[in-house]
């Protein structure tokens, strides 16, 4: 389960917050992307005539981006400030030239038909990317679904999307596929990981169930946390994970490809990263609790995001 930071002051006696309360992030973010120069422009294009050519972003929109957002549950608590990670969301990928679908409180009923429509914008139309972005409630491996049932976060969702034998999703073959997961990522309250259940699905070695027929390329799964960590949620901010995730890349998409915008994400978030803050700390007495995230890339070239140029040869002719 997500820990929900008030916008309150949080009683010092009991917690100490660096991060959301008393540290670098103190209001919300004001998304804007800085724009790529002309020679960081010349450097990514050089990468074009090498042998690890990077990902084509040429189409328009560059993408689609779908936006699952869960915020009420059965029997959980309700995700306040999710709200705020999706405007964030949504204002930034629009910045970079992506269509944005959001949809909030999807059951699992509805969650392979707006998977199924998600896959069929791709056959219909080919862009050059494609991001999965659900935020709710969940574990090392599972979503919650807003009708209260986990889903796995392979099987029912990232297969679907990335499996090429699959002649539905003909119209990703090639272009990257990133999935990003915003919630807990702790284990089962046994603390065993290879006890987790799954969705309609009884694991065959009791830790994950065997897809020999899944076969994919080109994808990369981003999660919010460490397996065993919590997710932490501010009312006003969003969520720790999102908002570093958002803040990154608005400053470093016009100079670094993605796999290193995201590792640039985990050493902020841990303290690691260069001129930030030490990362966000949740103490309570002798109990100390940390949010890292986790990426696990299967990209086969890099991902550069399309970024307007500025001071290029092509705009100077335009004014000229």
């Amino acid at each position: 389960m997500e820990i929900e930071i008030d916008s309150e002051p949080i009683d010092q006696d009991n917690y100490y917050v660096v991060g959301f309360s008393t540290g670098e992030i103190k209001e919300p973010l004001k998304v804007s992307v800085k724009p790529r120069s002309s020679e960081q422009q010349r450097i990514i294009d050089m990468e074009n005539n090498s042998r690890d050519v990077p990902y084509q972003m040429c189409s328009t929109p560059v993408g689609f981006v779908l936006l699952i957002n869960n915020i009420e549950f059965p029997a959980q608590s309700r995700r306040n400030g999710s709200e705020v990670d999706v405007m964030n969301l949504t204002r930034l990928f629009k910045k970079l030239g992506y269509t944005v679908i959001q949809k909030e409180n999807v059951c699992s009923k509805t969650l392979n038909i707006e998977i199924a429509n998600f896959v069929e914008m791709f056959n219909s139309k080919k862009v050059d990317s494609c991001f999965v972005i659900v935020l709710s409630h969940g574990n090392v491996i599972q979503m919650e679904m807003s009708d209260g049932v986990l889903v796995n976060i392979y099987k029912d969702i990232t297969y679907k999307i990335a499996d090429e034998r699959n002649e539905r999703n003909q119209g990703l073959l090639g272009i990257p596929k990133v999935f990003i997961f915003g919630s807990c990522m702790e284990f089962n309250l046994s603390g065993d990981v290879a006890k987790c259940e799954y969705s309609n699905d009884t694991p065959s070695n009791g830790y994950l169930m065997t897809c020999d027929k899944f076969d994919a390329a080109d994808w990369m799964i981003c999660q919010s946390a460490y397996p065993g960590q919590a997710s932490h949620r501010h009312k006003e901010y969003g969520t720790y994970y999102i908002y570093t995730l958002v803040k990154c890349i608005m400053e470093e998409a016009a100079t670094y490809d993605l796999v290193s915008i995201l590792n640039n994400v985990e050493k902020t978030m841990t303290g690691r990263a260069e001129g930030r803050n030490r990362h966000f700390v949740f103490e309570n007495y002798k109990e100390r609790r940390v949010q890292a995230c986790t990426t696990t890339p299967h990209m086969f070239r890099k991902f550069y995001f399309k970024v307007p140029v500025v001071n290029s040869s092509c705009s100077k002719r335009k004014r000229h």
